[in-house]
């Protein structure tokens, strides 16, 4: 794992074991993003400082995915979960010394409790307790929480292992995944539960609903169905109005699908939700954010900075829009010209020229820069 900023090397991790996946993420109170790096049985958390914290893992982690407020951990299916169970009770110590890190060594404040082994709140009994597909780490000193889903008021263990994560958003509380089964894709809001929600099933979970009240739920505000793949990009940008709009770049059918998201003060918390009209879509093989630059339009929602969206049609062909709004055209240009804007290029060939080049995909878009692939490799 190489940690870089721009071509200076910050530091450079070898792990014992294969890295499954890595991202920064805020957790809690601390102000500086964390490293998040996963691997086939622990998860590890570095600051910027120099700690290093090791999270006991209770089960199987297939990937980790940074919120707005925390890590979320997809765990894996079921059957890997059932045999992660019987390995782990015939070792009752196991992370016992990771799961007692003493405070002490690095410097946290005496309000993060940490909880013994048989007290977690994901822990699995054989005999039908709760089993979280998703959790959720607020802190680097606490443990990963159970998830819960809600439907009609009522409050459900969330037990969604077939629904695949392609995306989160380290800005909005939102999730996408996708069911390979149901050839669905779901957009998920992630809320903290109030005393309002009604438990479903008592046997789905040990805690009472007030003990419910302050858990993480996740509430599903919209679904597609009918492709057989997942959306191969996902990303956030903004409308003419500068409400957040969550963008699914389609392969199958070479589309744009964007949605526009309703929110509403409620309490002092940011409530999302989509109406059925709020959507559309336009021809695109590749597509992604970039940062507004028009005089007057830098603002922010929240921690979100307002984008648009340039896009890639099949023809070659890139746009420029601002929520449904395609705001300019972009070519490339003459040789004639000086070719002004691609000076740092250089062209194998020597009678090739620039007008007969095509641009067929784009690539690390950085604010408001993004970087052309052209069909001859540059």
């Amino acid at each position: 794992v190489i940690w870089s900023t721009g071509p200076r090397v910050h530091r450079r991790f070898t792990l014992p074991s294969k890295v499954v996946k890595v991202c920064w993420c805020r957790m809690g109170h601390l102000s500086e993003a964390l490293l998040c790096v996963l691997q086939v049985n622990s998860l590890t958390i570095y600051g910027m400082a120099g700690e290093v914290f090791s999270v006991p893992l209770p089960h199987a982690i297939k990937s980790i995915w940074s919120l707005p407020f925390g890590l979320l951990l997809q765990q894996a299916p079921v059957e890997s979960l059932l045999t992660s169970i019987s390995l782990s009770s015939l070792n009752p110590f196991l992370s016992v010394r990771d799961v007692f890190r003493q405070k002490r060594d690095v410097g946290y404040s005496p309000q993060h409790n940490l909880s013994p082994p048989y007290d977690c709140d994901y822990s699995t009994r054989i005999n039908g307790a709760s089993m979280s597909s998703h959790l959720i780490l607020k802190d680097p000193l606490e443990e990963p929480q159970i998830s819960y889903t809600e439907e009609r008021g009522k409050l459900n263990v969330m037990w969604e292992f077939d629904e695949k994560t392609i995306w989160t958003s380290h800005c909005l509380p939102l999730m996408v995944s996708y069911n390979k089964g149901k050839m669905q894709h779901s957009l998920w809001v992630v809320e903290l539960n109030n005393s309002n929600h009604e438990v479903a099933n008592s046997k789905s979970s040990n805690l009472s609903a007030s003990q419910m009240s302050g858990k993480h739920l996740f509430r599903r505000i919209w679904q597609g169905k009918g492709l057989q793949t997942a959306a191969s990009k996902v990303f956030l940008a903004a409308d003419d109005d500068a409400t957040p709009i969550v963008c699914f770049l389609l392969q199958q059918p070479k589309k744009l699908l964007s949605l526009r998201l309703q929110s509403l003060e409620l309490n002092s918390e940011t409530v999302y939700d989509i109406k059925p009209d709020m959507s559309w879509s336009i021809s695109a093989v590749a597509a992604a954010a970039v940062t507004v630059t028009r005089p007057n339009a830098r603002v922010r929602v929240g921690q979100l900075p307002v984008s648009d969206v340039i896009a890639l049609t099949p023809e070659s062909t890139l746009l420029l829009y601002m929520g449904k709004i395609c705001l300019c055209k972009y070519v490339l240009p003459s040789p004639l010209g000086k070719v002004r804007y691609f000076s740092r290029m250089e062209f194998s060939g020597t009678n090739e020229t620039i007008h007969d080049l095509k641009i067929v995909d784009l690539v690390d878009a950085v604010e408001g820069r993004i970087n052309l692939v052209l069909d001859n490799g540059q």
